[in-house]
């Protein structure tokens, strides 16, 4: 099920776009907090609310029909809930254990428990995004007009970081290989980039990593007409 259908409103989960009418139709406190994803600080919450939370932990009933199992899908909710508490449990005896009254220990449990897991909401949303997002990708909101060349060569983006950063990432970064075959190993990614990329290389996309890109995408690539295929602000400006 892994990237099967990139790109393809409503059956990939990726981050897929608002439309114009979808914006206006949101309420006040949705349109604030959808603002907010698009923001460098904001992303953590993108990722942790809409992918962590809404895809891996509060399924809506649809998903629930297509679990092979409801109890192990309980079961490890159960141990998820009681892991956490354990933490919380550690961290404040841990406080007590010091003497320090209760404001220290909730900065404890801030410093070692939510700051962590911003964090790291924060990287997967940072590498997510931009593997999906960009200017130049395609998305679909029908499956009659969706293809898998598109979507999978054309529609996904290889990031190009300094090499000691790829490798600290196992070569995710490229990106186009992962998704036209999911079984590549990790150590050959490369190598098939660099073959999809010397023989498709009007319809890869390549993109230089940077901060400045980053905000470009968050500033340009937040709405989406799907008759058009044209990125747009919240304004209901075309920004491709």
């Amino acid at each position: 099920m892994h990237h099967s259908w990139t790109n393809l409103r409503g059956k990939d989960d990726g981050y897929p776009p608002l439309t114009f009418a979808d914006w206006k139709a949101q309420k006040i406190y949705q349109r604030v907090v959808r603002r907010a994803y698009f923001t460098l600080t904001g992303i953590s919450f993108f990722y942790m609310i809409e992918v962590w939370f809404k895809q891996l932990i509060w399924l809506n009933h649809h998903e629930r029909e297509q679990l092979r199992s409801r109890t192990a899908f309980v079961l490890e909710l159960i141990a998820l809930a009681m892991f956490v508490s354990a933490q919380c449990a550690l961290i404040w005896n841990f406080g007590a254990w010091q003497g320090g009254g209760v404001g220290p220990r909730i900065s404890e449990l801030v410093l070692c428990l939510v700051w962590p897991f911003y964090v790291w909401n924060w990287i997967m949303a940072f590498v997510t995004i931009q593997h999906h997002t960009h200017p130049r990708t395609r998305w679909f909101d029908r499956e009659s007009e969706w293809s898998f060349f598109q979507a999978q060569v054309g529609g996904t983006v290889h990031m190009k970081f300094p090499r000691i950063v790829e490798l600290g990432f196992t070569n995710i970064f490229e990106h186009t290989a992962h998704h036209v075959d999911k079984r590549t190993p990790l150590y050959n990614l490369p190598m098939v980039q660099r073959y999809l990329e010397k023989n498709y290389g009007d319809t890869v996309i390549v993109q230089q990593a940077s901060l400045a890109h980053l905000r470009d995408v968050l500033k340009r690539c937040r709405l989406y007409d799907y008759r058009q295929c044209r990125w747009m602000d919240f304004d209901g400006r075309y920004t491709s």
